[in-house]
Formats: C-alpha cells, structure tokens, sequence
C-alpha cells in the first residue's frame, strides 16, 4: 500500500491552464480517439503513434487524465453550407468524432483545443474544444507519468529527427 501511495505522490501533475494547454501542442497531430469520464474528471485516449513508439515501437498511444475539469464545450465548424455553426456540450456528442489535435492555447480563462475531424458523415470538420481543468497526467501504455518537461523533450526530439529526415514522418 505504501508503494502505491508513493507512487500517487510522485505523479507528475501538470497544472495552470497554459501548461494544460500546452500538452496539447505536444500532442499535435494525435486523435483523440476515445473518453472515459467521472465525478469531475475526464480521460482522453490520444493515438499518437509518431509519437508513442518513441518510448517503445509497439506503442500508439497516450493517456491525458483532465481534474476538475468542467465548462466543456466544442464550438464546431460547419462543415459546408447546409451546417450551421454549433455548441456542442455532450461529452459523447463531442467526442463521437475522431478529433485530431492542432494545437492548445488559451482563450480568456479557458483551455482551448483547435481540431480537425475528416468524417463526412459529421456536420462539422472540427472546432475549438474548451473547457478548464484544475490539473493534469498524462501516461504512457505501460502507466508511466509524464512531466511536461519530459514529454516537451520527446517532442522536440521527434521534430528535430523529422527536420534532419527531410520531412519524412517515421
């Protein structure tokens, strides 16, 4: 019981909306590909294989576990002339599409997360997902947290290895 205990004290939390914002742009180009919410807080399951298979080639994926999260809400993007502009606030509207990740930034006092999503069959071809969050974890497939200095560092070391590549995604 100790050891889990320490574990859960040691767990690197990523707190301030810019810092929650910004593990968002190191996740660029992930899908959020599926959610798990309770109580008040939310899971995103973000497949990022490019990203993933850098800790080990059989990995695709990350976990983003969002605390106190609440006032979620996805402003879509109408997706030809016959959609209107719409707010979703539906965790399972929102995330009935595969969202992929642009980027995190602020706006106002809320996290927002721009997205694509290439479906037809959906209204909408992405949107800005907002909401606040008190804090964050994210982990990798084996359950290793990640700092946003350490996932900044694997980041930056994929795009540094992408530039020298020449531009070829690996």
């Amino acid at each position: 019981m100790a050891a889990l205990v320490n574990s859960f004290l040691s767990t690197p939390m990523i707190s301030g909306q810019k810092n929650i914002a910004s593990v968002f742009s190191l996740l660029h180009d992930g899908v959020i590909a599926s959610h798990l919410s309770g109580n008040d807080g939310l899971v995103l399951i973000i497949d990022i294989p490019y990203l993933a298979r850098r800790i080990d080639p059989s990995f695709t994926k990350f976990l983003v576990c969002l605390f106190g999260i609440n006032d979620i809400r996805f402003h879509a993007w109408p997706n030809g002339v016959d959609h209107a502009a719409k707010t979703l606030t539906s965790l399972d509207e929102i995330f009935q599409a595969k969202l992929a990740i642009l980027h995190g930034d602020l706006c106002g006092d809320a996290i927002e997360v721009a997205c694509n999503q290439t479906s037809l069959a959906m209204p909408h071809g992405g949107g800005e997902l907002q909401f606040q969050a008190d804090s964050a974890t994210v982990s990798d497939e084996t359950g290793k947290f990640w700092s946003i200095e350490q996932l900044d560092e694997l980041s930056k070391g994929y795009w540094d290895d992408w530039a020298a590549s020449g531009g070829k995604k690996g």
